[in-house]
């Protein structure tokens, strides 16, 4: 497929920004050169996964210059359905070898191919998953635009499913294309990275995570609160509703406050209630970076940029007693790295009380 001038306002439409990638594999496609392997590198939530679809919508879409993902080959991508669309995802054992339950990850993917997967246990892409990629990532295509694959989460997999897959990338099938996504890629072999075309993500800015939430059905108001919490992803946007986003914000208050004390015995019990939830750990996680910087916003006198306005007092009062920015913006900077290892800890309660632990001592002047 060759095409010319510059990309369509269609043109991979649905993850927002990223528009030097945009770019990069249009111009892939005009000049005939889209490569056998792509990792899509970047923290988590950036819309990795859901760039990877556009992508190969585009590619696949049976008119890609005038159609808006209805023709029939975008519908069947988005359902995650297509005879020529292979899709890998990290699964627990519980999971990996019941037909329904992958059917219901894969549904909620295609639902919202955005969203963070929560697991009660460490989920992981193991040999047989790759085995049985391995052998249908050789059959031919049914239509032009070649066959696909997209491993989610690419450093999910074993040891041994990645020298299995290893071999499928060194002698990569002539109409096969896959496509990597992870947050984590030095978590892959070198020889997997040596055999991809890296990526890189970036962080989003304000404007476009704004945009991005009133697309999706924010208001103008909540749309630009989300976009100042939101620390360059799309997380909170995507964070769960109602109940359990009020009990998030109220778990990730505590876990603020505690943070400040050197020895408080309701870290423990504060932990092991945020770690029995699945659902809640990613919500609290992003409510208590929030929290976090809403402390140092009033630190230095920007109190109109607080986004919990309801405990603004009560944040003004603390920035006051701790008025260390340069360890509040540390611990902000370490929140976001232990966000980006959610996934690869299932024992919640543990991780989290091992982050208070270190976060006091941030604080505290423990860690230089």
């Amino acid at each position: 497929m060759r095409l010319s001038g510059s990309f369509p306002h269609n043109f991979l439409p649905t993850a927002p920004g990223q528009e030097h990638l945009k770019e990069l594999l249009y111009r892939a496609i005009e000049n005939g050169r889209i490569a056998s392997t792509y990792l899509f590198r970047g923290n988590i939530c950036l819309g990795k996964f859901a760039f990877a679809l556009d992508f190969v919508r585009w590619v696949k879409c049976e008119n890609p210059t005038t159609c808006a993902g209805e023709c029939r080959s975008c519908r069947l991508i988005t359902k995650l359905d297509h005879p020529d669309l292979e899709v890998v995802v990290p699964l627990t054992t519980e999971i990996e070898d019941k037909p329904e339950k992958i059917a219901d990850v894969m549904a909620s993917m295609a639902e919202n191919p955005f969203a963070f997967q929560y697991f009660d246990k460490k989920p992981k892409i193991g040999i047989d998953a790759i085995r049985g990629l391995n052998e249908r990532i050789a059959l031919s295509s049914s239509s032009a635009g070649g066959r696909w694959t997209i491993v989610r989460d690419a450093d999910m997999m074993t040891l041994e499913a990645s020298n299995a897959f290893l071999k499928t990338l060194e002698e990569p099938p002539e109409d096969a294309h896959i496509i990597l996504t992870s947050s984590r890629p030095d978590f892959l072999l070198p020889t997997i990275l040596s055999r991809s075309q890296s990526l890189q993500f970036k962080r989003l800015s304000r404007s476009k995570i704004a945009g991005f939430a009133v697309k999706m059905g924010k208001s103008a108001s909540e749309a630009d609160a989300l976009a100042l919490s939101a620390d360059g992803s799309l997380a909170p946007i995507f964070k769960a509703e109602d109940e359990v986003a009020v009990k998030a914000k109220e778990l990730a208050e505590n876990l603020w406050a505690v943070m400040f004390t050197e020895s408080d015995p309701r870290a423990l019990d504060l932990a092991e209630e945020i770690g029995k939830d699945a659902s809640l750990v990613k919500a609290v996680f992003d409510e208590a970076v929030s929290f976090f910087r809403d402390h140092l916003m009033a630190q230095i006198g920007k109190s109109e940029l607080v986004v919990n306005t309801q405990t603004a007092e009560r944040i003004a009062l603390a920035a006051q007693k701790f008025p260390n920015s340069e360890r509040i913006s540390r611990l902000i900077d370490y929140l976001n790295e232990r966000a980006q290892d959610l996934m690869f800890y299932p024992q919640y309660d543990l991780f989290i009380m091992a982050t208070v632990i270190e976060g006091r001592k941030i604080l505290h002047g423990e860690i230089f």
